[in-house]
């Protein structure tokens, strides 16, 4: 082979690796081939693990491990044993300087790293794949605000009565906030991240809820939150007593609610007071008594859309402390409803309940907008209600990851328009990017070597050269 044609093949080879992010084998008297399948991320948003294929050409004991750009350590796995001309699949834990680069929703350059007893270490290259369904962008945008106040709320129980028709922005204090925030009055008002929990010993309704947002005239946009019972309170998560606004609730984790049938309730959320519009966009919730109680109780609701969502009935806090519904959509005994868009909603029992009496209308309680059971869905057929709820949890863990929301949260960015008007209906949500990278650098490596006068053999490339080496982060 020429000199020229040596330096084609290697220019060609080197810039498919770099956007097409494919596996690189060094030669060794223990020679080793090691890739990031696929799949990349095991669950890759409640539990995140990277599953390595690793083969050697000897039987060897090795320490594989994933590194970050700056080199810090994102998983390992020490004292592997791989037999010889036998690939082996593991799955490694990330740390929790792993955690917090591969949930990042952004693409980055990572490091497979080998090192067999008494060898060198073997380093191959991939590039992280973003979560299509947590990193994909929200639905419905902020509004756009008219020269918004900034209030920068403290510790402690908050009571704001905003000025009727002004626009304000929340700002919760870093780390975690111990004490709820009664919100009155504005037009439009905007909360994004911060982590909020409610203490023990409050002494009002008002105290006992997250946030409770009241006569606000525009639209209230909630996102990246985390809202949680450990600081061993009763309370409800999210409360509206707005009939007049639009309140978009969007990537908000909500923990271990505490609550009781003699007490709080307990809902993740609950517009009892009446709310115009509500859309709920990516919420993984779990209480103690109850989840999503969203029917039409003391004020008018126009409309509920309710996507990615999944919802976790925990065992009462005491005995028989009642609760483990975890959706309500009518007033018991009634069939009064409202048009309700479900898509993407999964609700986890109690351990002695089943789907059918876990969601209101339950299936057997005899009025005739009864919920209609088909396998592990539940329906209500006789209710404006589209969609249905499906038993048991998303595909992939939860919708909403703990430790992606909070205090440090970087939004993925929004389908919809400013203010609010997008629907997101019909759009997709997986970016076609990396994969176009990767057709992109292998048509230019190919066309690098033509234009050297080099020909592609006969034979075909391996099935397995041309699966991409990507990481879900």
């Amino acid at each position: 082979m020429s000199g020229a044609r040596r330096s084609a093949l290697l220019a060609a080879g080197l810039l498919a690796v770099a956007l097409a992010a494919a596996t690189v084998t060094h030669a060794a008297p223990a020679r080793i081939v090691a890739r990031l399948p696929r799949a990349g991320l095991v669950v890759p948003r409640e539990h995140p693990a990277v599953r390595v294929r690793v083969a050697s050409s000897v039987r060897v004991r090795a320490r594989v491990w994933l590194a970050g750009p700056d080199g810090s350590t994102l998983a390992a796995s020490d004292g592997v044993h791989l037999a010889a001309r036998r690939a082996r699949t593991l799955s490694l834990r990330l740390t929790a300087a792993g955690v917090a680069l591969l949930t990042r929703c952004g693409t980055t350059r990572v490091t497979l790293a080998v090192r067999p007893v008494g060898g060198r270490v073997r380093r191959f290259s991939a590039q992280t794949v973003p979560d299509p369904v947590r990193c994909a962008p929200l639905r419905w945008a902020p509004p756009q605000l008219q020269d918004p106040q900034t209030i920068a709320l403290g510790q402690g129980f908050a009571m704001l009565h905003l000025t009727p028709g002004r626009d304000y922005v929340l700002r919760l204090p870093p780390g975690r906030k111990v004490g709820g925030t009664f919100v009155e009055g504005g037009r439009n008002v905007v909360v994004i991240g911060g982590h909020i929990s409610v203490p023990t010993g409050t002494v009002s309704d008002s105290q006992r809820r997250a946030l409770y947002f009241k006569d606000q005239t525009g639209t209230v946009h909630v996102e990246g939150l985390e809202i949680d019972g450990s600081a061993g309170g009763e309370a409800d998560a999210i409360a509206i007593n707005a009939p007049q606004a639009t309140v978009q609730i969007e990537n908000v984790r909500v923990d271990y609610l505490h609550g009781r049938q003699s007490g709080t309730h307990a809902d993740v959320v609950q517009p009892w007071g009446g709310v115009g519009v509500l859309r709920i966009d990516r919420l993984t919730g779990s209480s103690h008594f109850q989840g999503l109680t969203i029917p039409i109780d003391q004020g008018p609701i126009g409309s509920a859309s309710i996507a990615d969502v999944d919802l976790h009935a925990l065992a009462p806090d005491v005995p028989g402390g009642g609760g483990g519904d975890m959706l309500w959509l009518t007033r018991e005994g009634t069939c009064n409803g409202y048009p309700v868009q479900l898509e993407n909603v999964y609700v986890t029992t109690r351990a002695n309940r089943t789907i059918g009496d876990s969601l209101w209308p339950h299936t057997h309680d005899g009025t005739r907008c009864a919920g209609v059971q088909s396998g592990a869905t539940i329906s209500w057929p006789a209710l404006p209600v589209q969609g249905f709820v499906t038993s048991g949890s998303p595909p992939g863990g939860a919708y909403v990851p703990s430790g992606s929301v909070g205090d440090d949260y970087h939004s993925p960015g929004y389908l919809g328009a400013a203010g609010g008007g997008g629907s997101g209906g019909g759009v997709s949500r997986t970016s076609p990017a990396p994969a176009l990278l990767a057709a992109l650098g292998l048509a230019l490596a190919l066309s690098l070597l033509r234009a050297r006068g080099w020909r592609s053999p006969p034979r075909p490339r391996s099935p397995s050269r041309r699966r991409s080496r990507r990481v879900r982060g």
